[in-house]
Formats: C-alpha cells, structure tokens, sequence
C-alpha cells in the first residue's frame, strides 16, 4: 500500500495505519471495502488484534474462513515487515477455501495492496521478510515447507484452519505459544503462559 502514498501524505498514511493496526475493522472498511459483518466476526477481529491468542469455535457458515483470510491481508498491511503462515488440514480447507478467500479480498481491495499474489503465498518484497504463506499440516509433518521451523519475524501471525482436525484441544500445553508474534500485547488472561526458555537435554 505505501508504495502508491505521495511522500506528503506518508504522515497521515501512518497515522491511519496505527488506527487500522489498532482497530482491523477499520482496515475491512476502508482498504477492503466491506461494510457489513455480523458480530462473531468483529469479535474474532478485535480478539486477534487485542490478544496473543484467539481459537474460534466450530460450526458451518459462521464466517470464520472469510474473516481469516481478510485478517491475513488486515496483518500483513499493518504490521511491516511481517509474516503470516495460514495453514490447515487438507489442500482444499488451505488453498481452495482460505486462498479462494484471501484472492477474492485481495482483488477486491478498493486500491491494489501491492506485492504478488501466487497460489498460496504473497510476497510483498524480494528480501523475503514481508509475505505470507499457506500450506497444509500433512506437508508441514513431510517435511516439504521445513514444518514450522524458520519463521522469524518480529511480527508473526499463524492462522489454523479446522486445527481440531490437527490434534488442536484448548488448555493442551503441547500447543503453546512459542513464537513472538505481538509481544506488546502481553500475557493473555487464561491462556497457558508462554514459555520463557527450553532445556536442551
């Protein structure tokens, strides 16, 4: 988005990019164009923004893959450099539904976003810092994208799709935070702690 801003305009473009950052509804709106969504949706939109974790009950039409796609673009514009691993149980719940939906937010955008959109990642920039990936968790356990190891980035997001379909329980300690994500956000009020330190046997 920032390589389309006049240079006098780069103050106000920042501002507005601390509320959207702040505030993802604002960023569907204006950068997405949508107007409407119920409110399970634009609660799961303020708890990712607020907290280092949010899990998202099941059941069918509710949204939650329209909404993850859209906060994977909302993530990725508002925190920069920053990566966004989107992943899940089959190649038709990662590429087909969630990219079908991150494809048809981003070519809806009400201006370009910027970067390449390829079948299941988005580069934003050639160093390779600023992008978000898809892949399933059967290539994650191959092997084939290095699992969930290597991704470093002082602004992390790892969106799971069907994650009961992985092994996923609430309160299953396997399961804790150990990536950096959003640090200033702080510990998250009944969730597990975050660990501090791994020993090393």
């Amino acid at each position: 988005m920032i390589q389309s801003i006049p240079p006098e305009d780069k103050v106000l473009y920042a501002d507005r990019v601390k509320k959207m950052r702040e505030d993802p509804a604002i960023f569907f709106r204006e950068v997405l164009g949508l107007n409407l969504w119920w409110e399970g949706q634009d609660q799961v939109m303020r708890s990712v923004a607020k907290n280092i974790y949010t899990a998202v009950p099941s059941g069918n039409a509710l949204g939650k893959d329209f909404t993850a796609a859209r906060l994977i673009l909302w993530f990725l514009m508002t925190h920069v450099p920053s990566i966004v691993i989107a992943t899940g149980p089959t190649s038709r719940q990662v590429h087909e539904v969630v990219w079908g939906e991150l494809s048809e937010a981003y070519h809806g955008a009400r201006f370009p976003l910027g970067g390449r959109l390829l079948t299941s990642k988005i580069e934003m920039d050639d160093r390779q810092r600023w992008y978000a990936l898809g892949f399933t968790t059967k290539d994650a356990a191959r092997g084939s994208v290095g699992k969930f190891q290597g991704f470093h980035s002082e602004n992390l997001m790892v969106v799971m799709t069907e994650a009961q379909a992985a092994g996923y329980r609430p309160n299953d300690a396997s399961w804790s935070n150990l990536g950096q994500g959003m640090p200033e956000v702080g510990a998250l009020a009944g969730a597990l702690p975050r660990l501090k330190k791994v020993g090393v046997d």
